[in-house]
């Protein structure tokens, strides 16, 4: 394991202000991506067939759902800030694998409750969320750290088409896996991958700014210092609450395709397939040119409203699939402009020494959203039991309907941002 005394330091000043600039993705840059596409592997797991294990094994789903992922966001947002205040005066790849460590920890315990899932939902989801804190605490730093700004769109090009492949093959294959062989035989297997996980991360040579240290109040200072240009680093906090809004869409998504086939390897071929699709809509986000793509961000905010009131209105075969693959397809625009958005900036406005600060800052907002949708998730769980399994299912409906509206506010906003980093000559 990497020791601060064997790490290499770095200055404040950013790898392209540097006399000789990082023309390409180096070794580091490559295992950084290849650990967190397998990182993506686990989240699908999570987000996929978790939550459709736990709708199999839960007569009220919505509130055990809820649940889980209430506790793990509660517990990710505390982790992640008391870990900011560390990670920032260390190697961060030891808290990076740390995560991983715990991430098969919280797999184990997965194929350890077993059937009894639903009663320990909350548990898992302390688990998870502790994970999770460790994981984006580290990640973030380190990719804004080890990417420069020069190469932060191929490498979020790259990243995001990874993600996509793995979304491709990974949900067709565990689908089979869980139909076939069984939940516990399918988490075996992922535990195994995170294992592999954790020895790529040993080719990762993570680095820390020179004398750098947690300061939340400095931080704020040298926000306010940037003149009429604070609002675009106040915009990307705000923007980050919104984006949080839309996290309890996916898990809802699952619940529908569930409901309405009833099968894993059904529920893997519809993502696998969807998700083909938008790997294409991100190769085409990749040659448009800032400023000319408002047709882009105006075309998901109206599509993605327009399918899912479909769905709600008729839940069927036809309007399920219909809309996942509208919303997994445009879901690509606002993920990976936000993503470029978010890391392009930092170093532009000469706040590099404030890294830490400014990436806790954005997943406060998004985790204290998430607290919040997830929490109204829960109570709609408790409200739903009361009219048996046909209000579990408004439950259901009426969440979609109301989060999706999120969707066209974000990507609005991601338009109007957009012109403001190029008036400043961010992008």
């Amino acid at each position: 394991m990497d020791t601060i005394q064997n790490e290499e330091i770095v200055s404040d000043i950013p790898a392209e202000n540097t006399a000789v600039k990082q023309k390409k993705l180096n070794v580091t840059s490559y295992s950084l991506l290849s650990t967190h596409a397998i990182n993506n592997i686990v989240s699908i797991f999570v987000s996929t067939f978790l939550v459709s294990y736990i709708y199999s094994v839960s007569e009220n789903y919505i509130f055990n759902i809820g649940l889980f992922y209430l506790v793990q966001y509660i517990f990710m947002f505390a982790i992640y800030n008391v870990l900011s205040i560390f990670i920032d005066k260390t190697n961060r790849v030891i808290f990076y694998r740390i995560a991983i460590i715990i991430r098969g920890l919280f797999m184990l315990s997965v194929v350890l409750f077993g059937k009894d899932l639903a009663k320990f939902v909350a548990l898992a989801g302390l688990i998870h969320g502790l994970s999770e804190g460790f994981y984006w605490s580290s990640y973030n730093i380190m990719k804004n750290e080890l990417i420069p700004n020069s190469l932060v769109k191929n490498y979020s090009t790259i990243q995001l088409s990874v993600e996509k492949f793995v979304s491709i093959v990974i949900p067709i294959a565990l689908g089979k896996i869980v139909d076939a062989e069984s939940f516990n035989v399918t988490a075996i297997i992922v535990l195994v991958i995170i294992a592999i996980q954790f020895v790529v991360s040993f080719f990762i040579k993570s680095k820390r700014p020179e004398n750098s240290g947690y300061d939340l109040k400095g931080f704020f200072k040298d926000i306010k210092n940037l003149g009429e240009k604070k609002k675009i680093v106040t915009t990307i906090f705000i923007l980050g609450f919104v984006y949080g809004t839309i996290s309890i869409i996916t898990p809802l998504n699952t619940v529908l395709i569930m409901y309405s086939f009833n099968s894993n390897f059904t529920l893997g071929i519809l993502t696998g397939v969807i998700s083909f699709f938008a790997m294409l809509m991100l190769i085409f986000l990749r040659f448009t040119k800032a400023g000319k793509r408002n047709y882009i961000f105006i075309l998901a905010a109206t599509l993605t409203v327009a399918s899912a009131f479909l769905l709600i209105f008729k839940v069927n075969t036809v309007t399920v699939i219909i809309y996942n693959c509208v919303y997994t397809v445009l879901a690509v625009v606002h993920t990976y402009f936000y993503d470029v958005f978010r890391n392009v900036m930092l170093k532009k406005l000469g706040l590099y020494h404030d890294i830490a600060e400014y990436q806790c800052c954005i997943e406060n907002a998004l985790q204290i959203a998430r607290i919040v949708v997830f929490a109204v998730m829960v109570g709609a769980g408790l409200l739903g039991a009361v009219w048996g399994t046909e209000g579990i299912l408004i439950a259901t409906k009426v969440l979609l309907g109301v989060s999706i509206f999120a969707l066209p506010i974000f990507n609005l906003c991601l338009m109007r941002y957009e012109k403001k980093l190029i008036k400043y000559e961010i992008l």
